[in-house]
């Protein structure tokens, strides 16, 4: 995995130290800890996004703020989110994006674990981290991804029809509930309708995106770039033109700093 999608000389001890900070400061009674497992923190926020943890309000979400397993995470128009997991692991909502973290296990001294996403639709970038024996599922309306690598947009219409690109590595695709599965690797492309029907697999975007588009038509199924934000601020390049959010009332706690690539989705991110 690169660099730019890992915490700069930071470790699992570290980041479990942030966790627990952060905790403390946004004031998680021990009850809620007790109930839920957190596994990730919020590292950008563009605009709006909101998490609802199990049994709680939803809340919207800054910069520092913990994911919790069970989480249900959304964005509004023209905003995006990213998220980074105990292993690294870096996952970003672009706009009008809808997704469960339903497991997130990992074993920092084995480096073994095990993910499963849901995604409900709009548009999302998955990025492998440290893991080396690490189970990962992710779910939309009409396929499950197994992914043995480390790079991959995917999009999820409003009828669940699902577009998977991968820069790097090798996604496993299956349509639910069948034997039925194409095998994606780097620089492919791949569309499965709404009704679970594979498109043809064809050659793929091999430029890993530097934008994230926010504010394209949730119905466009297309992949061209139109209405892109310029994110600097995702991978610290300071002076980008949209804002990332924080709590104003909550301090974050010192942690190594993040280097996280922008994320382009397509104009037709659903």
């Amino acid at each position: 995995m690169s660099n730019s999608s890992r915490i700069v000389n930071s470790s699992f001890s570290a980041f479990a130290v942030a966790l627990f900070t952060t905790m403390a400061l946004v004031n998680v009674t021990p009850a809620f800890a007790a109930q839920t497992l957190m596994v990730g923190l919020v590292t950008h926020v563009v605009n709006a996004a909101f998490g609802t943890p199990p049994a709680t309000p939803r809340e919207k979400k800054f910069v520092r703020f913990p994911i919790v397993s069970d989480e249900v995470l959304e964005t509004d128009g023209n905003s995006g989110i990213v998220v980074e997991f105990l292993d690294e692991t870096t996952l970003t909502l672009g706009s009008e994006s809808r997704l469960i973290v339903d497991t997130m296990v990992y074993d920092p001294n084995s480096r073994n674990g095990k993910t499963i996403l849901r995604l409900t639709t709009g548009v999302f970038r998955y990025v492998s981290g440290l893991s080396i024996n690490h189970d990962v599922q992710i779910f939309t309306p009409v396929v499950e991804i197994g992914v043995r690598g480390s790079d991959a947009l995917i999009s999820v219409a409003s009828d669940g029809a699902t577009t998977v690109n991968v820069y790097s590595g090798e996604f496993t695709i299956t349509r639910l509930n069948t034997p039925d599965l194409v095998v994606v690797n780097a620089a492919q492309v791949v569309t499965i309708s709404g009704a679970g029907d594979f498109g043809a697999i064809e050659q793929g975007s091999t430029v890993v995106p530097t934008e994230m588009d926010v504010s394209a038509s949730k119905e466009d199924p297309g992949f061209g770039l139109s209405k892109s934000v310029n994110i600097e601020s995702f991978s610290g390049g300071g002076g980008g033109r949209t804002r990332n959010t924080r709590a104003p009332s909550v301090a974050p706690p010192r942690i190594a700093p993040v280097t996280v690539p922008r994320i382009s989705s397509p104009s037709g991110h659903y």
